[in-house]
């Protein structure tokens, strides 16, 4: 979680109780609001996630999306749980802090996203960067299978409805 980064989201978590992470925060959580009633957890108790102990310093308010099954860790915390979960190998050869899954950039002009994507593609090693274009390829057809069943169902109704209509008018 880097703190720094919600400014640019329209997406704001609230903390229903509690507060949420602040940057100097190490072994500290805020919990879902599913999480904290599945596991009955409230502010100051504590709470273990792959295999260590977090304080619970906040619950987020219900927002009906994946945070409320959520637990969100410090970076340094996350980075620190996925190092340990790597094989000794790479655990000798990687420092916790240089691991991170991924990261977001945030554009004021959304028209040069694939300039950027690019330029992070080939100024930074080991790194994959993708443009909104293929954010959009990847949901476009999930979308518009959905879109297709609405429709079909939508058909059904008419067919059904016309008939049912007919049938009365005879």
């Amino acid at each position: 979680y880097d703190p720094g980064a919600t400014q640019y989201e329209s997406f704001k978590l609230k903390a229903a109780k509690g507060r949420l992470l602040v940057p100097e925060d190490r072994g500290k959580v805020v919990l879902g609001s599913d999480l904290a009633d599945q596991k009955k957890k409230a502010v100051g108790d504590t709470i273990t996630l792959r295999d260590q102990d977090f304080q619970i310093v906040g619950v987020l308010e219900k927002t009906l999306t994946a945070p409320d099954s959520s637990a969100i860790v410090p970076l340094r915390d996350a980075q620190e749980i996925v190092h340990a979960t790597l094989p000794e190998a790479f655990q000798k050869s990687i420092k916790p802090e240089q691991i991170v899954s991924s990261f977001a950039v945030y554009l004021q002009d959304i028209s040069k996203g694939k300039e950027v994507a690019e330029a992070i593609q080939k100024d930074v090693n080991g790194v994959k960067a993708f443009d909104p274009e293929f954010f959009k390829k990847q949901v476009s057809p999930g979308t518009a299978i959905f879109n297709l069943i609405i429709l079909s169902g939508a058909l059904i109704a008419i067919i059904v409805g016309g008939f049912s209509i007919a049938n009365t008018l005879t």
